[in-house]
């Protein structure tokens, strides 16, 4: 399981910056994985140091998982223009985590994947208002998930 103090998640005695403005998404991401089986904190907390909302980066990207290096973890950057709505926020939030928990070794995922997935911003985030199309979303890319973290085991 998981703790959550504001700025940070703990877990195994290892902490990882997660903006404050940012954490209930994360733990949003965290607890649908788990209903959903899939345990993804450790994950997290092996490949990223941070999730930062970054006040720097220029519309239109509004995130980018960077991976870490031999020595350092991998960061996640938000663009602080996501923060003017809450279902922007946490699309691209679950957007970049998915990045970081799939790692993008063989190929960008946003070519050929689920709507929270593609590399085209939709018209309009509004769509996610409806709670079963939120669902329905997820369920989809926590299945993507499932299947590339098994594609990926099974390779190594």
């Amino acid at each position: 399981m998981f703790l959550s103090l504001p700025g940070s998640c703990q877990v195994q005695e290892e902490t990882m910056y997660v903006d404050p403005k940012v954490n209930h998404h994360v733990l949003g991401f965290l607890v649908d994985g788990y209903k959903r089986g899939v345990v993804l904190d450790p994950i997290l907390h092996d490949r990223l140091q941070a999730i930062i909302v970054a006040d720097y980066m220029e519309y239109p990207l509004l995130g980018l998982y960077i991976p870490g290096e031999e020595v350092e973890k991998g960061v996640v950057y938000l663009n602080q223009y996501i923060l003017i709505d809450s279902l922007i926020a946490r699309t691209i939030t679950y957007h970049e985590l998915a990045h970081a928990v799939v790692d993008a070794e063989t190929g960008h995922y946003c070519e050929h994947c689920n709507v929270i997935m593609s590399r085209i911003t939709p018209a309009t985030f509004g769509h996610y208002y409806d709670p079963a199309v939120w669902t329905q979303s997820v369920d989809e890319l926590f299945e993507w998930i499932k299947q590339n973290i098994k594609t990926k085991t099974e390779k190594e």
